[in-house]
């Protein structure tokens, strides 16, 4: 507006300079003046210009305020960033240098920024250090041999037996006696299977070799004595039994059927009371002693023997029916009439 302004105020300056005062001379009449064509130009002109410029800035004024509306009113609307474009493989972004760490004698300049073009520099090839491995010989396990104890291995030597293969059955048990020569039971079941097979002079080697090394082991003695009376060697079975220091029931139960099978019934009638003394409900013993006694003579004793035996029940049936003709044999005459 203050344009408009000033180009009416500059229009009204140049029509008052061209125009002269209207003074009336003295004398003459006042004549009509024609309008001056120039001065009719000039203000169409100039209402022209007055009208554009006003219908100018009326236009603009309005445009202005509907812009500033718009504005206002239209909410904002979320635009996606533009996608950064990628650097290309030929180009090198600056890196900012990392600095060295400070020296402890000299203080850090912090906050300097440093943008360099960094080379590719190559990288070095890894050190490969040679570790040299000491020769270490293999360690051969140990074979892991599990604990056997005496039972198990004798079934499992019965088990070669039942099988037939009395050799298996031989070696298991003298590597066993090899590291454990106190085990007892295991010699006396190698003796057994020697015996089965009829390897006497073999089982008979291993009884004296253990009778010489624990004679307070009367059992080998008596293993021994029987070996021999299996090989009709009495004698030598009698021998063995007098050489011993046992004074076990069984000894002198067992002494005494040696010396009966001798003959020698004396001998035998005196061990089988020291054995009866101590286990008197045998009947196999007072069977033996009955025997002994009816061949020296001594009916009413040898009567009284099988009448124990009678009574006893480890008999068997065909040994009881033995016994029972026997003493209806040594029973007086009178007594089987009444």
């Amino acid at each position: 507006m203050s344009l408009i302004n000033q180009m009416l105020s500059d229009l009204d300056t140049r029509q008052s300079a061209q125009e002269p005062a209207d003074i009336p001379l003295p004398g003459l009449h006042k004549a009509h003046n024609k309008p001056k064509p120039l001065f009719n130009i000039n203000l169409v002109v100039a209402g022209t210009v007055i009208f554009i410029v006003t219908f100018i800035s009326i236009y603009f004024w309005m445009e202005t305020e509907a812009t500033v509306q718009k504005t206002t009113i239209t909410k904002p609307v979320l635009q996606t960033p533009p996608p950064v474009p990628k650097p290309a493989l030929s180009v090198v972004k600056p890196v900012p240098e990392i600095p060295d760490p400070p020296s402890p004698s000299i203080p850090a300049v912090n906050n300097i920024e440093t943008i360099a073009v960094i080379k590719p520099v190559p990288m070095p090839e890894p050190k490969i250090k040679t570790v040299i491995t000491p020769i270490v010989k293999a360690i051969k396990p140990k074979k892991i041999i599990p604990i056997i104890t005496p039972s198990t291995l004798i079934a499992d030597a019965n088990n070669y037996v039942d099988k037939g293969d009395y050799n298996q059955a031989i070696n298991t048990l003298s590597r066993y006696l090899e590291d454990n020569p106190a085990q007892h039971d295991v010699r006396a079941t190698l003796v057994s299977i020697y015996t089965q097979r009829g390897d006497y002079p073999k089982a008979q080697s291993v009884l004296l070799n253990a009778i010489k090394k624990w004679p307070q082991h009367h059992h080998y003695e008596m293993m021994m004595a029987r070996l021999l009376l299996e090989q009709q060697q009495d004698q030598d079975a009698l021998h063995i039994l007098q050489a011993s220091t046992n004074n076990s029931a069984g000894y002198h139960a067992f002494i005494a059927a040696i010396y009966q099978r001798l003959s020698q019934h004396r001998m035998a009638i005196q061990h089988y009371n020291v054995a009866l003394q101590s286990m008197p409900d045998n009947g196999l013993w007072w069977l033996g002693l009955g025997i002994s006694q009816e061949q020296q003579g001594q009916r009413q004793k040898a009567l009284a023997a099988f009448n124990h035996a009678s009574n006893t029940n480890n008999i068997s049936p065909r040994i009881l029916q033995y016994i029972d003709q026997r003493i209806a044999a040594l029973q007086p005459i009178d007594q089987d009439i009444h």
